[in-house]
């Protein structure tokens, strides 16, 4: 697909231990990428939601592009803010899904802190935490400014 900048799911993604005080997301090495449309928008976002630190940012004027770097942990993300990027009108339908990456998913050992926290947020409710019918774990989704499901798993 032409013009599509791809979005890396995060090989092996693992998120540990946060606290109602100071929540924490720790993950084990991992790399994505995400188009948007506010990349300082979603600097704030990832930063005050999920603790990702700002690494560097760039705005590559002559083509049109403004990219930010984030860590947290081993765990990179890279935003992309570009003027030529295609915004899909239609999201995930009930005529199906549209082609690309769906989601990002997190396997996490502290499900009940990182769904209180998101609780918390009131970027969830306890009806969003629903039971995988394939192996009996919990799971929830996310999403970010632009509309990114992230996913996290109790391990």
């Amino acid at each position: 697909m032409k013009n599509k900048i791809l979005l890396f799911l995060f090989l092996t993604c693992n998120l540990y231990a946060c606290n109602s005080q100071s929540e924490t997301l720790d993950l084990s090495s991992g790399f994505a990428a995400f188009v948007v449309k506010d990349i300082n928008s979603s600097i704030d976002w990832y930063s005050s939601k999920l603790n990702f630190k700002l690494v560097n940012q760039t705005h590559l004027e002559e083509r049109g592009i403004k990219q930010a770097n984030l860590k947290l942990g081993n765990t990179k993300i890279e935003l992309i803010e570009s003027k030529s990027s295609i915004n899909p009108t239609q999201s995930n339908t009930k005529k199906g899904l549209i082609l690309g990456i769906f989601k990002v998913g997190f396997i996490t050992s502290s499900f009940d802190n990182w769904s209180k926290h998101l609780i918390e947020l009131e970027m969830i409710t306890e009806k969003d935490i629903v039971i995988n019918p394939i192996d009996n774990k919990r799971m929830l989704i996310i999403k970010d400014p632009d509309g990114n499901r992230i996913q996290l798993f109790e391990k």
